[in-house]
């Protein structure tokens, strides 16, 4: 995993103090200030999308975007909003107390939203949270908004290789997907259940025609956690309820799968059951490769990011997969862009920071907030 290469308790910043207590706090002089996606809900909580919303209590004091509460309840059946919750609208600035705020769409998951925030005396903060401004079917898009200091979370900026485009991360896929059908080998895609395995699976369900070759014999299969997962992005619209009778199936994952078969895997979910996965599908069909593995993620650009994860593949006998770079974060580039739109004079970061960054955002200063901090992405 990446972690910044600083760490700073807090942060002053024109008469406003940010400071890192397992979240972000902004103290803005008059009140108890917000909180940022804390672990420990204290006072009023800002929540930037659905997964940091786990462990929610009927207590809490909560702000967050409607669809983000909507996805959470979704994805956890049985879950109910909390007496103190306040559901915004993303784009409609509202009063509170002494303070401006305004949600306003971040593009990591449906309904994921950065905070922009105007003091009494008139000091604008963008809390970010973990944005991507990478265009996709399945989320509203990236906004930004002027403020003097941005707080955001990019672990991908330590890193100075840009991310590849959507569009190219799924020719490469399809690439994959083809030399597997070729080989009669079951393709397993690693990806992140919630950022990126919705996306991937709509698009080769809804643009099939675009990989002529494939589409005719394209077999999808999902484990149950990306089953559920596509299943809350249908409820909260993020997903289409319905798509052309020619778009390929998506079922659950079974023992006896055909060569050529796309398996989607949860990165945060054990691959033990592939090495059965795989075991089966050679006992069935000898003398065929049994398995093609890809890494599909951001995640593949940092050094030793997925090295648990290999380890673990090896040890199972499994083989080394293949890195697929698909844009479900921000990289250096994204992040320097969005600095310049916002015309921030100050960025804290909660993850990324490094040396030849801060020289990259100059004439903005780049401060490290808080402990070491890894991609979310798993």
């Amino acid at each position: 995993m990446l972690f910044s290469s600083l760490s700073t308790p807090s942060s002053a910043i024109a008469g406003v103090h940010v400071s890192w207590r397992e979240g972000v706090h902004i103290d803005v002089g008059e009140g108890p200030g917000v909180w940022c996606d804390a672990v420990h809900r204290r006072d009023l909580c800002f929540i930037s999308s659905a997964p940091l919303l786990k462990g929610v209590q009927r207590t809490d004091s909560l702000l967050c975007s409607e669809r983000t509460f909507r996805l959470y309840e979704s994805l956890h059946d049985g879950a109910s909003k909390p007496d103190g919750a306040l559901l915004s609208p993303p784009g409609r600035p509202f009063q509170l107390g002494a303070l401006r705020l305004e949600l306003f769409p971040s593009g990591s998951l449906p309904g994921a939203s950065s905070l922009w925030l105007r003091t009494a005396g008139g000091v604008e903060v963008v809390y970010a949270g973990s944005p991507n401004p990478t265009p996709r079917a399945t989320v509203e898009k990236m906004q930004v908004r002027g403020a003097e200091c941005l707080i955001v979370h990019a672990p991908l900026a330590a890193c100075p290789t840009d991310l590849p485009t959507r569009e190219q991360a799924l020719y490469v896929l399809r690439e994959h997907m083809e030399k597997a059908q070729a080989d009669g080998a079951i393709l397993v895609v690693l990806c992140s259940a919630l950022s990126t395995a919705p996306e991937l699976i709509h698009a080769l369900r809804s643009e099939a025609h675009d990989a002529a070759p494939i589409a005719a014999s394209l077999s999808l299969f999902a484990h149950a956690q990306i089953l559920q997962t596509c299943a809350a992005f249908r409820r909260v619209g993020a997903l289409p309820d319905h798509l052309p009778t020619s778009a390929p199936l998506l079922r659950r994952v079974a023992k006896d799968l055909l060569p050529g078969s796309v398996v989607f895997w949860p990165l945060g979910a054990g691959v033990e059951s592939l090495a059965t996965l795989g075991a089966a599908a050679a006992a069935k069909h000898p003398g065929r490769s049994s398995l093609r593995i890809v890494v599909c993620s951001a995640a593949v650009l940092l050094p030793g990011a997925c090295a648990s994860l290999f380890a673990q593949l090896t040890a199972l006998g499994l083989p080394m997969p293949y890195g697929i770079a698909f844009p479900d974060a921000i990289d250096r580039a994204g992040l320097l862009r969005y600095v310049r739109d916002t015309g921030s004079r100050r960025v804290v970061l909660t993850a990324g920071a490094c040396a030849d960054l801060a020289t990259a955002l100059s004439p903005a200063t780049c401060e490290s907030l808080g402990p070491p901090s890894q991609l979310r992405l798993f």
